[in-house]
């Protein structure tokens, strides 16, 4: 592994996240790009408007994570995670949404989200998913 994709916390190295991000709200998704462009633990962030194009770009490249609204047009969060499971290697996957009810939480984590999210809590839980996942990842 190229070690410009490697990061170090205290001495061990740690793999950085390929970041694929879906949301339907144009400002929201470049809010985002924006939040998580800056932490340490990211290495590539690409950016889908919608649960298709999020399922074409991760048919044609690796992500580790892919972080989703669940409600969007004509393909929701939840159908976004079935497409992507059936994809070899499978990305990791959040979701997020205005109101995280239970019940949306709830039905995430049964489908293999790693998390659900409200979307207002972003700016807090994001660096501690990245950080987590890329301690998980093997260097």
């Amino acid at each position: 592994m190229r070690s410009e994709n490697r990061l170090r916390y205290e001495d061990t190295p740690v793999r950085k996240v390929n970041l694929l991000l879906v949301d339907d709200n144009p400002q929201f998704l470049r809010a985002v790009r924006e939040l998580t462009a800056g932490l340490p633990g990211v290495d590539r962030i690409e950016c889908a408007s919608s649960g298709a194009d999020a399922l074409a770009r991760a048919g044609k490249a690796s992500f580790d994570l892919v972080l989703t609204d669940i409600q969007m047009p004509n393909m929701n969060g939840f159908e976004l995670i079935r497409g992507l499971r059936a994809l070899t290697p499978s990305p990791r996957v959040a979701v997020m949404s205005v109101q995280a009810s239970p019940q949306h939480r709830a039905a995430a984590l049964r489908m293999g989200a790693e998390d659900c999210m409200a979307k207002h809590e972003l700016g807090t839980l994001m660096p501690q998913l990245i950080a987590s996942m890329a301690e998980d990842f093997p260097s």
